[in-house]
């Protein structure tokens, strides 16, 4: 019995020393934590008490960003941009960046130069035999021999893209046709168009290129000319007597809500479509250009005024 009794508290002092060099083991400073996750902590800026430093802690500003729920094989058109006017920003891109002949979206550039020189509305001019296509003999309704006033002229270039009504307004710009297609080109740089370049004022010449991003930059610079953004909206013209209706067949669809068009095509550029449209309260820049025919550039139209555009906060 004693013996059991002292073997026992020979037994019960090694463990108790054994207890004690482990716990100073591990309190040492350069030894291997053992036992360390009830020990860390939540950063200090998280629980702050102080109002006005826990506003100090708070991250930067979200940017939100745009984007059109879709896929690149679902449009038709070669080139595609649609740009959302709020974030500044692109929503959907497809070959946005590619040089291309931009046909008849020209002539937007053609007004904005024209008022740009502060001509006249109500000067009359005459159409001209050069003012009429004979390269492309592109159909028209104008004759040479016909007055129009500048105003009147500008209305047949962006509604009905008459190109006689084009040549005519820049022929008989301040300086002749030379320096005028000399200040689009200006133009170009100064609204940082820096792909785009014209080298006469209808678009008929495939050598009139830009590139959808510049088109968009081109879109939004237009309609800040009040005269070109009340034209460019419009369904139907009468002038002379004669009733013309616009070239996007959209307007005569009462679900889209355009402020702003112009169409264009020659062979060389497809069908195009440059446009400031509204689709589910967002105002959105659209730009479709190489469609194969009419009917394809209408189907990416439908395509666009059926999406959903998300806002993701970055």
């Amino acid at each position: 019995m004693n013996f059991a009794l002292t073997h026992m508290w020979k037994i019960l002092f090694a463990v108790a020393w054994i207890g004690c060099f482990y716990t100073e083991y591990n309190d040492m400073p350069d030894a291997r934590p053992v036992r360390v996750a009830h020990v860390q902590a939540a950063p200090a800026q998280i629980v702050l008490l102080n109002p006005h430093e826990q506003m100090k802690s708070l991250p930067a500003p979200v940017v939100l960003r745009a984007t059109l729920i879709t896929s690149k094989d679902e449009f038709l058109s070669g080139i595609v941009e649609i740009f959302d006017v709020k974030t500044n920003a692109p929503v959907f891109q497809k070959n946005s960046t590619t040089v291309t002949p931009i046909a008849s979206i020209s002539k937007l550039m053609t007004a904005m130069v024209l008022l740009d020189m502060g001509a006249s509305p109500d000067k009359k001019i005459k159409l001209k035999k050069n003012d009429i296509d004979t390269v492309k003999f592109s159909s028209t309704k104008l004759t040479p021999g016909q007055e129009y006033t500048r105003l009147e002229l500008i209305k047949l270039a962006l509604i009905r893209s008459e190109n006689p009504a084009a040549h005519a307004l820049a022929r008989t710009a301040s300086g002749g046709l030379p320096l005028f297609i000399d200040a689009m080109n200006k133009k170009c740089l100064a609204l940082g168009m820096l792909h785009t370049h014209f080298v006469e004022p209808t678009g008929l010449n495939p050598l009139n290129v830009s590139t959808a991003e510049d088109l968009a930059k081109m879109v939004l610079a237009a309609e800040k000319y009040s005269v070109i953004s009340e034209i460019a909206s419009t369904t139907i013209i009468k002038i002379h007597g004669i009733v013309m209706t616009n070239t996007n067949a959209l307007f005569s669809n009462d679900k889209w809500d355009i402020h702003l068009s112009k169409t264009g095509f020659i062979n060389e550029s497809g069908r195009c479509v440059a446009m400031l449209t509204t689709i589910n309260a967002r105002r959105l820049v659209v730009i479709l250009l190489n469609g194969a025919s009419k009917e394809a550039r209408a189907a990416d139209e439908l395509h666009i005024n059926k999406l959903h555009i998300v806002t993701t906060a970055y």
